[in-house]
């Protein structure tokens, strides 16, 4: 039974919300919020939590560092990843780690609540928060050749003028070849391209 939370995010209308939410689920349970990485690892040292749901995105941690850093707790509580980074751009790092799962911040607040009402009863968690084990395929590997080149133009920083002369390409085709793989690797927008490059080991951190 979940008796203790912890919240984290650096947005605390995001806070405000979850713990509402909460307190309607679990009326008995206490919450405590967290608004950077420091008094997320300071909270779980100094508390006993039953469920940590945390941002990925906080200061005082970059992203591909918040999974390495965030492990020595997600090893000792249940804790779940509560963003609105892609879950592609995530998976390889998830899958290394004792997080339980993963809610986008699009998700229907039935999902959050199923989520709460389960991990309070001990149960699994279902198949659209669980993180899924074993292989998986490298995203970047459903991009053509010439999608490939303009997105890493644009992991490298080149704009989209530059790119064209780069690979002598109009700037409607370099449009199109943008939109074609932003939507093939599931990421929104460039700044998420270089998320995921990072988590797969394409450029250094």
């Amino acid at each position: 039974m979940i008796k203790r939370i912890l919240l984290a995010d650096n947005q605390k209308v995001v806070l405000l919300g979850l713990s509402e939410l909460i307190r309607r689920e679990l009326p008995k349970c206490k919450i405590d919020t967290a608004v950077t990485f420091f008094e997320v690892k300071r909270f779980a040292a100094e508390n006993d939590y039953d469920l940590i749901i945390t941002e990925v995105k906080m200061p005082g941690v970059e992203t591909y560092e918040f999974f390495e850093k965030f492990e020595s707790v997600a090893e000792k509580v249940p804790s779940i990843v509560f963003t609105t980074t892609p879950k592609e751009a995530l998976t390889r790092m998830l899958i290394k780690t004792h997080i339980k799962g993963y809610v986008n911040k699009t998700a229907e607040l039935s999902v959050i609540q199923e989520l709460i009402r389960k991990i309070n009863e001990g149960e699994a968690l279902p198949p659209i928060l669980k993180i899924k084990s074993g292989t998986v395929e490298n995203p970047f590997h459903k991009l053509t050749r010439k999608e490939m080149q303009v997105a890493m133009s644009l992991i490298n920083g080149y704009s989209n003028s530059e790119i064209c002369e780069q690979l002598n390409l109009k700037p409607t085709t370099i449009s199109t070849f943008k939109g074609r793989l932003l939507d093939k690797l599931r990421v929104r927008q460039v700044v998420d391209l270089v998320h995921l490059a990072t988590a797969w080991g394409m450029i250094e951190d």
